[in-house]
């Protein structure tokens, strides 16, 4: 509430200070300096503040219903965490990804599909010869050249 109320000051006493002609106004009211709302704010809050003195009664009324309204947003928050808790997975053994695995992948799956090359083999002998390696080389391919663009037209 605090966050509001404060944040409202701010952006109005900045509104406030910026040297925006907001153009003539012959008929109305002569404009307000920023010293003159300065005072008027400064009056305000001392007003504000001295509000518990002069009416204990309503002061202790309006704490009472914040702390009502505390409550009850606290209780609120906890009865919204335990709906959204409910739908949470169940409690997973220690022994079970938590990544959302459900076990489907067979020990086939699992087990890697390459390795490196052996240590024993030469460093002169490629491990892996790609396909391509072993085709014999062909003559090169004409590809089409653009067109010329026709500047004339």
């Amino acid at each position: 509430m605090f966050f509001l109320l404060r944040t409202a000051f701010w952006i109005g006493l900045v509104i406030l200070l910026l040297p925006i002609d907001t153009g003539s106004e012959d008929d109305g009211p002569v404009g307000v300096s920023p010293w003159q709302a300065l005072s008027a704010a400064q009056s305000t809050v001392s007003d504000i503040s001295s509000f518990c003195t002069r009416n204990p009664g309503a002061c202790e009324t309006g704490g009472q219903a914040l702390r009502t309204f505390g409550a009850k947003a606290r209780e609120s928050a906890r009865l919204v965490y335990e709906y959204l808790d409910e739908g949470a997975s169940p409690e997973l053994p220690d022994n079970t990804l938590t990544t959302g695995s459900t076990g489907t992948l067979t020990a086939d799956d699992l087990a890697p599909q390459w390795v490196g090359p052996i240590p024993s083999q030469p460093a002169s002998t490629p491990a892996f010869e790609p396909e391509a390696a072993k085709l014999a080389p062909q003559a090169p391919v004409a590809l089409p050249q653009p067109k010329p663009l026709n500047r004339n037209a």
